[in-house]
């Protein structure tokens, strides 16, 4: 998830008395505070080239490692846009869908 999206979860549009209508934050408490910041920053880390943020290495480690496949090249590439989709990477699968 990026951290626009992140935001945009929390985000309310909101009208004043004058029937102004203003976008506002709306954190209801100090947990669900600390709770968006602590996302905030697992999204916003700036990565070295070559290693996997923590969210993607987290998940990476559940999966077991499988057996090399026979399948073409073409189906590796749709087997890789399912797992790009459910990790949120989008464009990445969109890329793919291209090959």
């Amino acid at each position: 998830m990026k951290t626009d999206k992140i935001v945009d979860s929390k985000v309310t549009t909101m009208t004043d008395l004058s029937g102004n209508k203003s976008k506002v934050l709306l954190l209801k408490n100090e947990t669900e505070i600390e709770a968006f910041k602590e996302q905030l920053r697992l999204y916003s880390v700036v990565v070295p080239k070559g290693t996997l943020p923590y969210p993607y290495k987290h998940q990476l480690k559940r999966i077991d490692q499988l057996n090399q496949t026979q399948t073409d090249l073409k189906q590796q590439l749709q087997i890789l846009r399912h797992f790009a989709n459910k990790l949120g990477l989008y464009d990445a699968s969109d890329y793919l869908n291209e090959k």
